[in-house]
C-alpha cells in the first residue's frame, strides 16, 4: 500500500480516537510553534549541519563525519515510537533501507532519548539515534519545548514514554524533518513537517538521491 494512504488513514483513524479537545490542543500547539519561529530556526538547504556523536540502541557510536565520508546520508528526525505517524514513518523507511543500501546512502533516525516504549525496538533495518536531551534536535533548530502541563497531556492522551516526563520539568520533542546531507557537511535538501501526521516517505527522498548521483555522473553542479 502506498505510504500516502497508510498515512492518511492512520490520521483518520487517530482523530476518530480521539475527543474534540485533542484537535483543538493541536492547533494551539501548531499556533505555540509558529509564534515561536520553530520554522525560521530549522536547518536549511544550502547551510551546514551541526556534527553529532551520538548512540544507537546497542550502543555503538555513530558520527555524522562517518556517515558522509564516502557520499551523501540521510537524516531523520522524529520523535519516537510512541507517536503513531512517526512508528509508520520509521517502518516505512526500515522497509525501503536496501534502496538505500544499493545506492550506498547510509540512513539515519534521531529520536529523542527514552522516546522508545518499553519492548520496542527500532524497526529491522533501520539505525535509530538516541538524542539525549535533544541537544543534537536542538542544534538543527527542530526542537519543540512542551510546558509541564502539555507534557502531562502527552503522556496521557497520546503516550508520551514516563521516560521523557519527569515533575516539573519540561520536555522537549522534535518537529518531524529530513534531511540530504552531503560531503562537507552541506545540507543539499531540507524539508519540515509541522502539520499533525504530516510526513515524507522514503520515495521523494530516493528520486531526489538518484537525481543527484545522476547529475554528478555527468559533472553537472
Amino acid at each position: 500500500m502506498d505510504f500516502q494512504v497508510r498515512l492518511d488513514r492512520e490520521r483518520a483513524r487517530w482523530l476518530r480516537s480521539r475527543p474534540a479537545t485533542v484537535a483543538a490542543e493541536a492547533l494551539r500547539t501548531r499556533e505555540a510553534q509558529r509564534l515561536g519561529g520553530v520554522e525560521a530556526l530549522a536547518l536549511r538547504e544550502g547551510e551546514r549541519a551541526p556534527g553529532f556523536a551520538l548512540e544507537d540502541g546497542q550502543g555503538r557510536r555513530i558520527e555524522l563525519l562517518q556517515l558522509i565520508e564516502r557520499g551523501p546520508a540521510v537524516l531523520l528526525f522524529d520523535r519516537g515510537l510512541w507517536c503513531p505517524f512517526c512508528a509508520l514513518t520509521l517502518t516505512a523507511f526500515a522497509a525501503a533501507s536496501g534502496a538505500f543500501d544499493a545506492l550506498r546512502v547510509p540512513l539515519v533516525a534521531i529520536v529523542p532519548a527514552g522516546s522508545t516504549p518499553p519492548g520496542q525496538t527500532a524497526p529491522e533495518g533501520l539505525c535509530l539515534l538516541q538524542d539525549p536531551a535533544c541537544h543534537i534536535t536542538r542544534a538543527y533548530g527542530l526542537a519543540v519545548e512542551l510546558a509541564p502541563e502539555q507534557r502531562d497531556r502527552y503522556h496521557q492522551r497520546h503516550g508520551l514514554p514516563a521516560a521523557l516526563v519527569s515533575e516539573g520539568a519540561a520536555t522537549s520533542l522534535s518537529l518531524p524533518a529530513s534531511f540530504i546531507v552531503l560531503p562537507g557537511g552541506w545540507v543539499w535538501r531540507a524539508a519540515l513537517h509541522v502539520e499533525d501526521g504530516a510526513r515524507e516517505g522514503p520515495q521523494p527522498l530516493l528520486g531526489a538521491l538518484r537525481g543527484w548521483f545522476a547529475r554528478s555522473a555527468a559533472g553537472a553542479p
